[in-house]
């Protein structure tokens, strides 16, 4: 253990990396945290592409199916770290089974959660790991799968370590009325979330909002953090970044497409076709998403004449696109299961787009957190409705005074409530204050 930083495990779905929101997000907070003292155990197969923990911990369903059709023969788990010689691909039919598991359907989870619960993956191989890295406290980072509270709990059993317990995502939904095996399902999971409180020392959340609901819902205190911008590495970043020119105005999204936020993205650009008729301009969408889309949402995208989509890019890219954009976009979705999954969550590329400082125009329900964020912020044209859409990209596409007074708005937020150095500090502080009270 490094003798000013305590080892910390990172428990968590998605792999600690800049192509994933809580990887992102990890990064952000814990870049002046030493990698000796960092460690990850995670449960989606991929592998790293920069090495941010000294040792990693892969347990993933493939592996979970096939020890589980042994009845334990064929071990499960795999220790890797940055000299390791490991396999970085995903086969085809793992990346289908993440884009079912993606709809969230309540049968299947049920059953992945089951397999999970009765496979034997608690091996002599993971025991062994998790008392080789001697971890002083946990950082916990459930999603809405029980398989992520039974990998705590006995994580915790072996280490006996203090823990913290950081929601990125609501995964409760608590007042949202669901019916059926989703509510059977979500009850399971608020029990789990009951206990897990109880474990925990303190929660992280990732807004104020989830926060004072959270408190409510767990009784314990709980403190709010997300994705925080080093604002003069951007700069610096932009003063050496090569614009591409366009004699139009470019409009950007960037971010994933999946819980029907496509279906937002489709609807802005018919609304942009209409805008460029009317102004006879010639202003043009551009969409950046990894997402895995089917034919039929493709073919959507192709029908809208203002919207290229351009797949996926690298974190590297990202702040390319930024700078050469005019207008941002930011959507979410109106449908009933969406907005309750969104409703307490900020989405972490609003803080990079406030850093931008480049005017955003958001799309979305009031009464979601990263819309109300954003409207605080005076940085956005936000729409609420769909018969808003035109008149609002009206408005800032006629404006250049208006797009650069809401992106200095949105900049001067960033480095006032964003800071890189501000919240790295206020993380590594309220971890260490666990650790001075045990």
């Amino acid at each position: 253990m490094n003798p000013k930083y305590p080892n910390l495990l990172i428990i968590s779905h998605n792999l600690f990396d800049r192509t994933n929101n809580v990887g992102k997000t990890l990064q952000s907070l814990l870049s002046d945290w030493p990698k000796d003292s960092l460690f990850s155990l995670y449960f989606r197969n991929e592998k790293p592409n920069e090495f941010y923990c000294k040792s990693y911990y892969l347990l993933h369903d493939k592996d979970i199916i096939k020890t589980f059709l042994t009845a334990g023969y064929l071990k499960c788990g795999e220790s890797f770290n940055e000299k390791s010689n490991i396999k970085k691909d995903c086969s085809a039919v793992e990346q289908s089974f993440y884009k079912v598991g993606n709809n969230r359907k309540p049968l299947i989870s049920l059953i992945r959660d089951m397999i999970w619960h009765i496979s034997p993956w608690k091996n002599k191989k993971l025991k062994n790991w998790l008392e080789e890295i001697k971890v002083d406290i946990i950082l916990f980072i459930p999603n809405d799968y029980q398989l992520a509270f039974d990998v705590m709990k006995y994580t915790k059993q072996i280490t006996e370590a203090r823990m913290i317990t950081y929601y990125m995502d609501d995964a409760f939904y608590f007042k949202q009325k669901t019916k059926g095996l989703d509510r059977y399902r979500r009850n399971k999971l608020l029990n789990e979330g009951k206990k897990c409180a109880i474990m925990s020392e303190k929660l992280f959340t990732t807004c104020d909002l989830m926060s004072d609901e959270y408190e409510k819902l767990f009784g314990l205190t709980c403190v709010s953090f997300n994705n925080c911008v080093d604002i003069q590495s951007l700069i610096k970043t932009e003063k050496i970044i090569r614009i591409e020119k366009h004699t139009q105005l470019y409009i950007s999204y960037i971010g994933n497409l999946h819980s029907n936020r496509w279906k937002s993205v489709i609807e802005i650009g018919e609304a942009l076709d209409s805008v460029n008729r009317k102004l006879n301009t010639k202003s043009q969408f551009h969409v950046f998403s990894a997402s895995n889309l089917d034919k039929q949402i493709l073919n959507a995208f192709t029908k809208i004449e203002s919207i290229s989509f351009e797949g996926s890019i690298t974190p590297e890219d990202v702040v390319k696109i930024q700078t050469q954009s005019d207008i941002l976009v930011h959507v979410e979705s109106f449908d009933s299961v969406s907005k309750a999954s969104t409703r307490l969550s900020i989405s972490t590329k609003i803080f990079e787009y406030l850093a931008a400082g480049k005017a955003i125009f958001a799309y979305g329900p009031q009464d979601i957190a990263s819309m109300q964020y954003l409207e605080d912020t005076e940085s956005s044209i936000n729409c609420y409705e769909k018969k808003q859409l035109v008149l609002g990209l009206e408005k800032i596409i006629k404006s250049e005074n208006l797009r650069k007074k809401l992106g200095d708005r949105g900049r001067q937020f960033a480095k006032n409530y964003c800071s890189a150095k501000k919240e790295r500090s206020r993380f590594k502080n309220e971890i260490f204050k666990v650790l001075e009270n045990s």
